[in-house]
């Protein structure tokens, strides 16, 4: 199979103010894996609005990733769902596969992130929403996060990662299944 139909475009939905670095863990493992990361701080100027700029990334894309954290985030002008809502209710509506992310119950985001965003009742019911719709992954780290997120990306597609082996085991060009990175996971916890 030619790279070029390996690659996959993927759209990264989040809030960005309390998970700028889990995005870029997720962007990191997305691209890690052969992929294209489409997310909405590389969109470039357009006469559309970020509403409908979204919606068309979204149905150019192969597969759906999203992040939820503690806080809803901001909303396109009238409109009442935040964009990471909105973003992921167009996934659903277009019949994306979806890869929910969410973060851990006790996940560290400043308290003024928290106490700033006055819509948390949303947050929790969209939450809640996707849980109850979805298998979700849930990280405490935006390192966790982003094992999760590779594997769960080569689980999808049943393709394994080429990797240069130098590091962790002196050989080289070794290939990674799904199932060896829960076994690196464990190994990067325990340091090394």
């Amino acid at each position: 199979m030619a790279d070029a139909e390996r690659t996959k475009r993927i759209f990264l939905s989040s809030t960005a103010k309390d998970l700028r670095e889990c995005r870029e863990a997720a962007c990191k493992a997305i691209t890690s894996a052969g992929h294209r990361c489409v997310r909405m701080e590389d969109f470039p100027s357009t006469h559309e609005s970020p509403e409908e700029c979204c919606k068309r990334y979204i149905q150019d894309c192969e597969l759906f990733v999203g992040l939820l954290g503690p806080c809803y985030g901001s909303s396109p002008q009238g409109r009442d769902l935040s964009f990471t809502e909105l973003e992921f209710n167009t996934a659903q509506v277009l019949e994306k596969k979806c890869l929910m992310f969410l973060t851990a119950d006790d996940f560290p985001v400043p308290a003024n992130y928290v106490t700033a965003d006055k819509r948390l009742d949303k947050q929790l019911d969209f939450r809640d929403r996707v849980r109850k719709k979805l298998m979700t992954g849930v990280f405490h780290t935006a390192d966790e996060l982003k094992f999760q997120v590779l594997a769960a990306l080569l689980k999808l597609w049943e393709v394994p990662l080429e990797v240069d082996c130098v590091v962790l085991c002196g050989g080289s060009g070794a290939r990674l299944w799904p199932a060896d990175l829960g076994f690196l996971q464990g190994v990067a916890a325990r340091g090394g």
